[in-house]
């Protein structure tokens, strides 16, 4: 078996107060970026309890630019998908993509990210969602 190596880390705060953390693997020409947030349940008053988790999970609805489904084909057209997990204290979006398509997913991730879009039916299927969610755990 050949030993593994982890990739060192390099990381900096941007003067926008962004901060990166970089491991590159040079023979993988993927790349995987994460964006945790600091918008978690814990910032929230009981009686909006769930905002975080529904919010997350509504930036796949759309964005100014792109309805859902147009914000998909993106995605797809670039051989990625957006992940967005809603924890107590953070959010994280996530995307991998081949490296020469870097520069275009960070574009859609931006666009994700700065100009979201929550239309009222997109919503609703995320609530309907996460209301069967829970009635399943209650099983």
């Amino acid at each position: 078996m050949r030993d593994f190596r982890a990739p060192s880390v390099v990381a900096e705060d941007l003067e926008n107060g962004l901060k990166i953390k970089v491991a590159r693997a040079p023979l993988v020409p993927v790349v995987t970026v994460s964006l945790v947030l600091e918008a978690g349940e814990d910032v929230l008053d009981a009686d909006r309890a769930g905002l975080a988790v529904l919010t997350g999970d509504s930036l796949e609805g759309g964005t100014n630019k792109w309805s859902g489904s147009e914000l998909a084909a993106q995605l797809e057209n670039n051989g990625t998908g957006l992940s967005v997990d809603t924890d107590w204290d953070c959010t994280t979006v996530s995307l991998s993509c081949l490296a020469d398509r870097l520069d275009t997913v960070l574009g859609v991730l931006a666009e994700v990210i700065l100009n979201p879009r929550f239309p009222e039916d997109e919503v609703s299927r995320f609530v309907s969602q996460e209301l069967a969610l829970i009635e399943q755990r209650k099983m």
